[in-house]
């Protein structure tokens, strides 16, 4: 999956074209994943088996009492992570930081735009 030309993204897909209209080369595509799956990174050179490293900037964070809401601002899009507040505290997550955003492949739905 390539993002406004700017980030190629790895999907495993189980539909087939005949199947699925929306499964043509160059035809766009909505990509969707929760934001419970979105894995945060404080170290760049990550060596991990996960195809999805998204280079990116906290945008903001919202601490909850478990939870919190990180936006993080990617090229010219926004990636919504939620993480436990006690790991945001543990890896001392703050606004600015430079981080990876991993996604697994496995974790990525696709569906027409228009749908």
């Amino acid at each position: 999956i390539e993002i406004r030309n700017q980030l190629t993204m790895v999907n495993v897909i189980l539909d087939v074209p005949n199947e699925s209209s929306y499964l043509v080369v160059n035809k766009e595509v909505e990509v969707y994943f929760k934001e419970s799956e979105v894995i945060i990174s404080k170290s760049i050179d990550i060596q991990i088996s996960v195809h999805n490293k998204i280079p990116c900037i906290v945008q903001s964070i919202q601490k909850g009492v478990i939870l919190s809401e990180i936006i993080l601002s990617c090229f010219d899009f926004e990636i919504k992570s939620i993480i436990t507040t006690k790991l945001v505290e543990k890896i001392q997550l703050q606004e600015n930081d430079e981080v990876l955003a991993l996604i697994n492949n496995n974790e990525i739905s696709l569906s027409s735009p228009h749908d």
